[in-house]
Formats: structure tokens, sequence, C-alpha cells
């Protein structure tokens, strides 16, 4: 996997445990693992974004972004660059460190 993804996913991962969206028990690795055979890096990412954009902080709010981009056959956000830079500046460095351990593991697990 590129390394790119890997920063994505990352990102994913500590963009869901940082803005505490609501998982329903179920592991930020294996939301990620389910997604990833769906869509793309990026398009999770940009979901994420979007939800919160929209003050919706459950995961089946991402999912349904998802799925509607998906019969769309493109991703249309509403967000604006400067929110997302909002979003995404205001992860901290120590959620980067213990997450990218965690993504690692994932990575081994189940990728």
């Amino acid at each position: 996997m590129p390394h790119s993804q890997d920063k994505t996913i990352t990102q994913i991962a500590v963009l869901l445990s940082r803005y505490g969206f609501e998982l329903n028990g179920v592991p930020i690795p294996r939301l990620i693992k389910d997604w990833l055979g769906n869509y793309s890096v990026y398009w999770i990412r940009l979901g994420i974004i979007e939800a919160l954009f929209q003050g919706r902080y459950k995961v089946i709010s991402i999912e349904r972004i998802l799925m509607l981009w998906q019969r769309r056959g493109k991703v249309t956000y509403h967000f604006s660059y400067d929110f997302e830079r909002l979003i995404t500046e205001k992860l901290i460095i120590e959620d980067w460190t213990d997450t990218l351990r965690e993504t690692d593991s994932f990575r081994q697990k189940y990728l």
C-alpha cells in the first residue's frame, strides 16, 4: 500500500477517534477494513469530513454519505477547504503517533 494511503488510513482512524463518532461497538480498524472493501480511502476521509460538516457524528451517517456518493458515481461534498483544514489541523501529533502504532497493527492483521 502506498505511503499516502497509509497516511490517509491513519488520518481516518484519528478523525473517528478524535471527534467521538458513535461507533456502535465496532472497533475502528474493523470499520476501516469494511469500508476499504467498498470505497476509496480518499472517499472515506472526505465522507468523515462531510459528516462532521453536517454535524452528524455517527458511523451510520458516514456510511450513508458514502453510499450516496457511490450511487451517484462521484463525491459531492459541501464543506470548504478552510473547513477541511480546520478539522484536520486540530489533529494533535500524539494522536497521530498512537494511531500510527494502531494502524501498523491493523495493517498486519487485516490488509
